[in-house]
């Protein structure tokens, strides 16, 4: 996604764009973990802005919010004030959701450390209406709603579902308790006991603390190893092939979600979508989508097992509820064909109204 944001602002005639990398957490293990490397890291990005604004002046300076837990929110702490130092103006970007139900759960001088810092910035930027809610908790008034886009990479000719096999489920994310996988996976197990068998496939990895041991643990206890398929990360056009496999995207998770980027591939691929009711979801795949929202409940694979086989005794309706979902990403998530929505925003921010100013 920051590749596809930069691709999408540089393409604008109106500013030029300097990317600022961070480089804090090189593989899954590390994330949300403090350690000596991400201390070296906060100096690295800090030489790396110092070069950058000897070049020239910093009219505006988007910067991605860490997100809710402790290490990410002294990352911010850390750079935070710097950033809004060099720069003209200071945009927070929320990607990672959450901070709103857990701010006042970190220690005091934290809290009121992290609600002064962000409230100095000009404008918070966030992807769904719900996603608001975070930067109000520390207290910024200035909110944009700019939903991610994504270039269409649908390719009809590819599709092979719908031929009378078992259906395909498919699962796009991290792996985790919160992410929904071991009831995603229990969820599976009682559909086959009650004669409702089908496949599913896992796309991506574990995110600590759960690791990918826990999985192939769960999938063994429940004898479901001729069932379910895990093919690690994946991109470019060996994701897109397992999208154009799949029959019924599933997206389980009840963890922080800030959007729910997966869910929008399965709508570029015309997938009907089943999905737990949860923060933005229901936003993002618009009240008229095709599939079935279920209510987060105590017993996460008890919900999500009556969601399926609602969805299964449906299964005549998934290729009408896929293309409602393919129109609704077309109308609202496919990149290109207009003016950056997020571009625009910047503008503004930046005083930008005229050509050629």
């Amino acid at each position: 996604m920051i590749a596809r944001i930069l691709d999408e602002l540089r393409a604008s005639e109106r500013f030029s764009v300097v990317h600022l990398p961070f480089r804090f957490t090189k593989n899954i293990q590390q994330t949300r973990r403090g350690g000596f490397g991400k201390v070296a890291e906060v100096f690295a990005v800090l030489i790396r802005l110092i070069r950058i604004r000897s070049s020239g002046a910093i009219d505006l300076l988007l910067y991605p919010v860490g997100g809710p837990q402790l290490v990410p929110l002294i990352r911010d702490l850390c750079l935070l004030p710097w950033m809004i130092l060099v720069a003209k103006k200071t945009c927070l970007h929320f990607h990672a959701g959450g901070i709103a139900e857990t701010i006042d759960k970190q220690p005091f001088i934290v809290r009121h450390l992290v609600r002064w810092l962000y409230r100095k910035s000009s404008l918070a930027i966030v992807m769904t209406q719900f996603g608001k809610r975070d930067p109000r908790s520390v207290g910024i008034e200035q909110i944009e709603v700019v939903p991610n886009t994504l270039e269409d990479r649908y390719d009809e000719h590819t599709l092979n579902r719908n031929t009378g096999r078992l259906p395909r489920l498919l699962y796009v994310g991290h792996f985790s308790e919160e992410k929904g996988t071991p009831s995603l996976l229990q969820a599976v197990a009682m559909l086959r006991d009650s004669g409702r068998n089908c496949l599913l496939t896992l796309i991506g990895e574990a995110v600590p603390p759960y690791t990918d041991a826990d999985l192939q643990s769960v999938i063994e206890r429940l004898g479901l190893q001729s069932t379910v398929r895990g093919c690690g990360v994946l991109s470019g056009q060996e994701k897109w092939n397992q999208f154009a496999e799949a029959d019924l995207f599933v997206f389980p998770s009840l963890a922080a979600e800030s959007f729910g980027l997966s869910m929008v591939e399965a709508m570029m691929w015309a997938l009907p979508v089943v999905a737990c009711d949860w923060r933005g979801n229901r936003e993002v795949l618009s009240d008229e989508f095709g599939g079935i929202l279920f209510q987060p409940s105590e017993n996460l694979s008890t919900a999500l097992t009556k969601a399926l086989e609602d969805t299964l005794a449906q299964r005549h309706q998934w290729k009408a509820w896929g293309l409602r979902n393919r129109k609704t990403f077309l109308e609202r998530y496919k990149m290109g064909g207009r003016k950056s929505p997020l571009a625009a925003v910047l503008e503004r921010s930046m005083g930008i109204r005229n050509e050629g100013q």
